[in-house]
């Protein structure tokens, strides 16, 4: 029977990569008889506040959060009464609580790194929100690959779609038509991984136009040429949040 509750709080539940990992809290949780809750901020940090409340509300045993917000001191009070936390995917500002972060500097690197070796030298960069954890190092792993290669940022080719897959297509294309397009792109988040590569097949580009992206995707191995990704395990990234969040409930002090 299921009795103790945890709260979740994603960016977005719809997303496959946080439905993985909540999948993995889920497995924890369901193994100990607790129920999730979950709900998505969209990277809105008034929701995520008014989502943390109504878990409160409801007396959760705690809370996983992969913030939104710039300071999550407005948890310190529930903190302070006993609130376990986990943090997952993007670190905690302002508290002192448990994370599990995925390392996406040496990622991002990496990412470009490879199509530096394979001869690129102007590599667009199509990644999230810049106020974003995970957009923010991926976008430093891509200049300071960059730079170790004495390759000068263009301004020009850095974009930020403002909504991932609707507008990652157009920004893609914008790119694309430029007067001095790239030759290959990395790109900083799943969704906008999609939205590329449908760009990219779209203008039959597909052979000329190399690409990079951090988040597995959906058939990224079956679709032709194949598309190379910075994977991550977001399941286990899930469940190392989960076993966080409820030693802490067990009482783990330090």
């Amino acid at each position: 029977r299921l009795s103790a509750t945890i709260g979740v709080i994603f960016e977005d539940v719809s997303n496959p990569f946080f439905g993985s990992v909540h999948r993995g809290v889920e497995d924890v949780a369901r193994g100990r008889g607790v129920l999730t809750l979950v709900g998505s901020s969209d990277e809105e940090p008034d929701r995520e506040r008014e989502l943390a409340d109504a878990f409160m509300a409801r007396g959760v045993d705690g809370l996983i959060v992969a913030s939104a917000v710039r300071d999550n001191a407005y948890l310190l009070r529930e903190r302070a009464a006993g609130l376990a936390l986990a943090f997952v995917d993007r670190p905690p500002r302002f508290i002192d609580a448990d994370a599990v972060v995925t390392d996406n500097l040496g990622g991002a690197r990496a990412a470009v790194e490879h199509l530096i070796a394979a001869g690129h030298r102007r590599i667009g960069f199509l990644g999230d929100r810049p106020d974003v954890f995970t957009a923010a190092e991926r976008l430093r792993g891509y200049r300071e690959a960059l730079a170790s290669h004495d390759i000068a940022e263009d301004v020009d080719l850095v974009r930020h779609p403002r909504f991932r897959g609707v507008d990652a297509y157009e920004t893609t294309a914008a790119l694309l038509r430029g007067k001095n397009p790239p030759t290959a792109l990395f790109t900083g988040q799943n969704l906008i991984s999609m939205a590329a590569v449908r760009t990219i097949h779209a203008h039959g580009l597909q052979h000329e136009i190399a690409l990079v992206g951090f988040d597995d995707i959906p058939m990224a191995d079956v679709i032709q040429p194949g598309v190379t990704v910075i994977a991550q395990d977001p399941l286990a990234l899930g469940r190392a949040a989960a076993e966080l969040l409820f030693a802490r409930i067990d009482g783990l002090d330090g």
